[in-house]
């Protein structure tokens, strides 16, 4: 485990500027420079947690972090596979969508708008919200997710997936809804956008290495789980969770992923869902199809990852790379995944 402390400088202090970024703590900037103010956030953690403040981010330190589900070898590896990768215009690489009309709905009037509207005209009105550029504008850059596995020619393999730092919303970056919908919905999404949605695999990478990672906040199972009354609870149980800490962030844990599966080959008009994780590896939802592929409540979350991926260096196609079986254990822990979309009704 690597220590650090004032003045040292490099791609492990920025992981750690974000993780104080993450729970609230402000070192000014992820710069990758240990300063006097990543010094006093440091101290300022330890302190609040019982540390012992030193201001030295050592052993414990680290391991306070990993509570809070944030893999500091993981975290480590990201910066390996990265350099593997190597550096492009996949950076700045930004969700596919047109810009955000003038005058276009916020999430709380979207909210109001659709109320009393059935399940079918309310799917419609997400799709349209979206498709037109309706969404918070720090969801449009995609963050970087590294990957390894051992593949079918028993070579080590390295990948860099770009996803989106949170799950879909409406509305502006002063006023939006983290929106559930339905699978058909959020495949219809993914298509304009030339995304994919996650798989397993790809959830719980995410997971482990996001840089804000919140805790998961049921809700009342009941008749109301997919009404916008409790969207609405929700989002603002995450923006409460939240509060203080930057949109844009890699950001995890407060909600389940609408995912893509080999199950969903045998439970045809089924949607597949995975995550709200409590720790790395340790997720309240276990991967499952009990739900028909119009079924969306308050807990889901779609998550896009872009088609185009970076495999040993070099770009590669997602979907190509699910079907492939030397190289789908970077994407999939499902084996190949031959089709990638939620299949069509």
């Amino acid at each position: 485990m690597t220590i650090l402390k004032l003045g040292d400088q490099g791609p492990n202090v920025e992981r750690w500027q974000l993780f104080l970024l993450g729970q609230g703590f402000d070192p000014e900037l992820a710069d990758g420079l240990f300063g006097q103010r990543t010094l006093d956030a440091t101290i300022a953690l330890q302190t609040e947690q019982g540390l012992g403040a030193d201001g030295i981010v050592g052993p414990a330190t680290w391991e306070h972090a990993e509570l809070y589900g944030f893999d500091a070898d993981a975290q480590e590896l990201v910066a390996d596979v990265r350099e593997c990768a190597g550096d492009g215009a996949e950076d700045d690489a930004c969700l596919d969508l047109p810009p955000r009309p003038a005058g276009a709905v916020t999430g709380s009037q979207f909210l109001e708008e659709t109320k009393a509207r059935g399940r079918p005209e309310r799917e419609e009105a997400i799709f349209t919200e979206i498709a037109t550029g309706n969404i918070p504008t720090f969801l449009r850059k995609f963050r970087r997710v590294a990957l390894l596995a051992v593949g079918g020619d028993q070579a080590e393999h390295n990948a860099i997936a770009l996803i989106t730092p949170d799950y879909m919303a409406i509305g502006s970056d002063d006023d939006f809804l983290r929106i559930p919908m339905s699978s058909l919905t959020a495949q219809r999404i993914a298509d304009l956008c030339d995304c994919l949605l996650p798989t397993r695999r790809l959830v719980d990478a995410i997971y482990t290495q996001a840089s804000l990672t919140l805790r998961p906040q049921p809700l009342r199972a009941g008749p109301l789980m997919m009404s916008n009354a409790y969207f609405s609870t929700h989002h603002q149980l995450i923006e409460q969770q939240r509060a203080g800490r930057a949109l844009g962030q890699l950001t995890v844990g407060h909600k389940k992923d609408v995912v893509i599966s080999n199950r969903l080959r045998t439970r045809p008009g089924r949607v597949a869902i995975y995550g709200w994780h409590l720790a790395p590896r340790k997720p309240i939802q276990p991967l499952s199809t009990v739900h028909e592929n119009t079924y969306a409540d308050y807990s889901h979350g779609l998550r896009l990852v872009r088609a185009a991926v970076i495999v040993d260096g070099a770009p590669a196609s997602a979907p190509e790379i699910l079907r492939d079986s030397s190289l789908c254990g970077l994407l999939s822990d499902e084996g190949a995944i031959t089709n990638h979309r939620v299949p069509s009704p």
